[in-house]
């Protein structure tokens, strides 16, 4: 026989299921959306952290925003690689570190799809317009929460 939770907690597993129904609505849009230049949410969100960049970039920097380990950043380089969307090169200051950067193909592709995805992102979100900002803290505390 199953034990009773409290109510706090079913509310959390609630939220939980919730916001995973919600990632994955929005990574089946967003798949969608990049398979034509044959990407990845995760290669996308490669080419806007080194497209934000404006430059090269160590491999390191990559992972600390993603929030994900060196082999799947070197997975996901090695694709953009291979699709001539980046390039890479070793660090002057430091031969044991791989710098990162856009190619002109890489740098032109992302404008496209930042323009087609600030659209896309704006009808997603048109109804919580006013919330956003409040929305974005709470997924912040979350995340906070989460990763301690």
């Amino acid at each position: 026989m199953a034990t009773v939770l409290n109510a706090d907690a079913m509310s959390a597993i609630e939220l939980m299921f919730a916001l995973r129904s919600v990632v994955q609505g929005l990574d089946n849009v967003f798949t969608r959306w990049l398979e034509k230049d044959e990407l990845t949410p995760g290669r996308w969100q490669v080419l806007v952290i080194l497209w934000a960049a404006d430059g090269p970039i160590p491999h390191r920097v990559i992972v600390q925003a993603l929030k994900v380990s060196r082999a799947t950043v070197s997975g996901l380089v090695e694709a953009l690689l291979a699709q001539a969307y980046v390039e890479v090169a070793e660090d002057p200051q430091d031969r044991r570190q791989v710098l990162v950067a856009l190619t002109p193909k890489g740098e032109q592709t992302t404008l496209r799809l930042l323009h087609e995805n600030t659209q896309l992102l704006q009808k997603i979100f048109r109804n919580i317009k006013s919330d956003m900002h409040k929305f974005e803290n709470i997924l912040s505390k979350i995340d906070i929460n989460a990763n301690r």
